[in-house]
């Protein structure tokens, strides 16, 4: 089987794009983060992470992938850069390659759950290199004149549809699922990279984290996306007869793949196990840090009734924690 990069550069027509263009594109880019504004905290933290450790652990997932793992798109800690504008902690650029942190947002999020700012940097940096290591490409975004103004973004199982002519036309597919899966995963990774580094900081705050991620009566950012994902885990689990971690794993394969979710094939035999109300919500449906209840549609779409009674006592804590308080809202329609 012939490997694929984690990365790639295409034309309209599918064909490679120019090796010089993207050269070129990703020198501009090194040299504008290199001029842009700094955060003290931000290098002192990102210093004080095993960059190593972490490339190498998410190497390990590309094992049984058509990716090659030589051509992990890990993004080195030079490539991360300052944005006050954003309104959520930060993100993967698909079309910079890089990684963009609001510190003002991290530290606050510190504050409110009593941690070292280190640990929600590590959280911080562990998700969003789980979306550059994921199967990412840029196709037609380079023209005989420059930059074209619309072309497509894969980020895993996500495809963005840029128009940077006209915005309202922009659209993202699969988003929602794409940070449900990079979340749960993310959370797994930070718990191992603290056990694997246990003076990273101290035994009682990495405990706290630990109880943090393990309490659903707390929000936490992409809560419900994670509970989408975990009934849907369970859910084709029951129908299949397949181990759940087996259908994990698939799940997983397909991200870091960019499996394409939208071939008919694959809507084909969705549809013998989902709705086709839910899998155009799961088409459609945006994930947003600040909008918690996002996901809440789908979860209310699927067939719960055969639900594992502990997961979904789970989940209905999560949507208790992220509602506003003075809204009461289930599972059931």
């Amino acid at each position: 089987m012939a490997m694929r990069r984690s990365r790639e550069y295409y034309n309209l027509q599918g064909l490679p794009d120019d090796p010089g263009i993207i050269a070129a594109r990703e020198s501009k880019v090194r040299k504008e983060i290199h001029e842009s504004e700094r955060d003290p905290e931000m290098e002192q933290v990102l210093a004080k992470i095993d960059f190593e450790w972490l490339k190498h652990r998410f190497g390990r997932d590309l094992i049984h992938t058509d990716i090659d793992p030589n051509s992990l798109n890990f993004i080195p800690a030079e490539m991360f850069t300052v944005d006050r504008t954003l309104d959520h902690q930060g993100l993967y650029s698909v079309t910079d390659n890089h990684i963009l942190a609001n510190p003002d947002v991290l530290r606050n999020h510190a504050k409110r759950w009593q941690l070292p700012a280190e640990l929600l940097w590590l959280w911080f940096v562990v998700h969003e290199e789980g979306h550059a290591v994921s199967k990412s490409d840029c196709t037609g975004m380079f023209g005989e004149e420059g930059d074209s103004p619309n072309y497509l973004l894969r980020r895993g199982y996500s495809l963005y549809h840029a128009n940077d002519e006209d915005v309202s036309e922009e659209y993202d597919t699969y988003d929602i699922l794409e940070e449900g899966l990079n979340e749960k995963r993310s959370r797994v990774i930070v718990l191992e990279y603290l056990q694997a580094h246990p003076d990273f900081v101290d035994r009682a705050n990495t405990e706290k984290l630990k109880a943090l991620f393990a309490d659903d009566h707390r929000h936490k950012v992409y809560d419900l996306e994670i509970s989408l994902v975990e009934i849907m885990i369970d859910h084709l689990s029951r129908e299949t007869g397949v181990s759940p971690q087996t259908v994990w794993q698939a799940m997983l394969r397909g991200k870091l793949e960019g499996e394409d979710l939208a071939r008919s094939d694959f809507q084909e035999l969705a549809r013998q196990f989902f709705s086709e109300k839910f899998l155009e919500q799961l088409r459609t449906e945006v994930s947003d840090p600040n909008k918690p209840l996002q996901a809440l549609p789908l979860l209310k779409e699927l067939n719960l009734t055969s639900v594992d009674p502990m997961l979904r006592r789970r989940i209905e804590a999560r949507i208790q924690a992220a509602q506003p308080p003075e809204e009461e809202l289930g599972l059931a329609a």
